[in-house]
């Protein structure tokens, strides 16, 4: 499966294929940015528990993070959702599950390198979702997604708290939330904060 991720899926660019014909040719001309940061750091995770040294893997996670930092990340904080090559477009939909995976891609890439600009990245997805994406009001949790103004899109509030729309779809569930607080508390070591704020 390595040997599939090095040959095939990653590009040299920095970043993965993710839809392919039998023959391995790419089907979809785009980078998700969220796949991209989410592998970075579960390759580096699976060499580790699979007890395998491959220096190649390594740097395939670490160019994986730094594409992602420097195409996918904009001023506010937020990670994009794709960039399409062909339409040389930008969806700048911010979509729940993407930031999460970013705050634990890019905490892992400091963790790995030490290099200070991880660690502000993760800091910053972080600043950006608890500003933005968890829902005030009682009982309730992230929204769904965002739109390239910070605007709610996964659920449209009414004056009264009330919404158009819920604030889940098909897709959503705590898979990458939970995942995301419970690396993070692991990898501070259940104490202090190591530059997360």
């Amino acid at each position: 499966m390595l040997d599939i991720f090095a040959e095939n899926i990653y590009s040299s660019e920095g970043f993965c294929w993710t839809e392919f014909d039998v023959n391995w040719q790419p089907l979809i001309s785009e980078v998700s940015y969220g796949h991209d940061i989410e592998t970075s750091w579960l390759l580096k995770e699976t060499l580790d528990i699979c007890q395998i040294k491959n220096e190649k893997i390594e740097q395939m996670t670490l160019k994986l993070a730094e594409y992602v930092l420097e195409h996918g990340l904009d001023e506010y904080g937020a990670l994009y959702n794709h960039y399409h090559f062909q339409t040389k477009k930008t969806d700048r939909t911010r979509v729940w599950w993407v930031q999460a995976e970013a705050v634990v891609g890019f905490y892992h890439a400091y963790q790995i390198t030490g290099d200070e600009t991880f660690l502000a990245a993760a800091n910053k997805v972080w600043l950006y979702i608890q500003t933005f994406f968890i829902d005030k009001r009682s009982n309730s949790e992230w929204f769904s997604r965002l739109d390239a103004h910070n605007q709610i899109l996964s659920s449209k509030l009414e004056n009264d708290g009330s919404s158009l729309e819920p604030i889940s779809d098909s897709w959503k569930g705590p898979y990458h939330t939970v995942r995301m607080y419970i690396e993070i508390i692991e990898r501070l070591g259940g104490k202090g904060n190591d530059g997360m704020e």
